[in-house]
């Protein structure tokens, strides 16, 4: 019947009507990606989102929450309908940090659609030297031991000087246990790159034998100008007993 036909549509709009009305939340993106971060040269990074209300209330921002102390938000708590603002974001970046850099903002609302929305800030982190390893485990039951660390820079003629193993003061007693320890390496410059043009060195340690299991750092010295020295943590475990 035309009635009913009229009547069933006049429900359709209505229920499409109320789907939108309330505060609604649209961003234009929820993922910033800065350019890229070179170790030291970059002091902070600067985010903004664009957000909407796209719906016929007052959209109410009640917080941002970032995921950490290094990251300042600011952004207007109300938003019209049909209106915008700009959530702005600024993220300290540790001088020592390198790797993805990634961090997340969290933003509370009243939108009917989404009253919790996460965004995310990312950056690539560039070394001044790159190290193959996070971690070197140098095991020693032969003084002839020999580990390999892959190395990367932009320098062309990068060089290392030193090589030593630093041990940490915690759990190593004796005065003797504090003492850096030399180690002999080979520096051989390679023809291959990685995918930022950074070009690949090999670094051959010799490590010598040791009596007693140790933590600390390896140590290395370089003729960069803005990375002198760069230390990798490093552990050497309890040596194999021997007959």
């Amino acid at each position: 019947m035309p009635g009913i036909k009229h009547a069933g549509v006049g429900l359709i709009f209505l229920a499409i009507a109320s789907a939108w009305a309330g505060p609604m939340i649209q961003f234009d993106k929820t993922t910033f990606v800065a350019p890229l971060v070179i170790e030291g040269r970059t002091q902070s990074i600067q985010a903004s989102f664009t957000v909407w209300n796209s719906g016929d209330k007052p959209l109410r921002i009640s917080k941002v929450k970032p995921t950490c102390e290094c990251t300042v938000v600011k952004f207007d708590s109300i938003v019209r309908p049909g209106q915008s603002t700009v959530i702005n974001a600024v993220v300290t970046i540790d001088p020592f940090f390198t790797g993805e850099l990634e961090k997340s903002l969290t933003v509370f609302s009243n939108a009917r659609n989404a009253m919790r929305q996460q965004l995310w800030i990312k950056a690539p982190m560039r070394p001044f030297i790159g190290l193959s390893e996070q971690y070197i485990t140098l095991f020693s039951p032969r003084k002839d031991s020999v580990f390999t660390l892959r190395v990367s820079s932009l320098k062309p003629d990068l060089e290392v000087f030193s090589v030593s193993f630093h041990p940490n003061p915690e759990g190593n007693t004796g005065k003797s246990a504090l003492t850096p320890v030399k180690i002999n390496f080979k520096w051989q410059a390679t023809d291959s790159t990685n995918q930022y043009g950074d070009h690949i060195y090999a670094l051959k340690l010799n490590f010598p034998l040791v009596k007693k299991e140790m933590t600390g750092a390896i140590v290395m010295t370089t003729n960069h100008p803005d990375k002198q020295e760069i230390g990798i943590p490093a552990g050497i475990p309890k040596p194999p007993q021997t007959r």
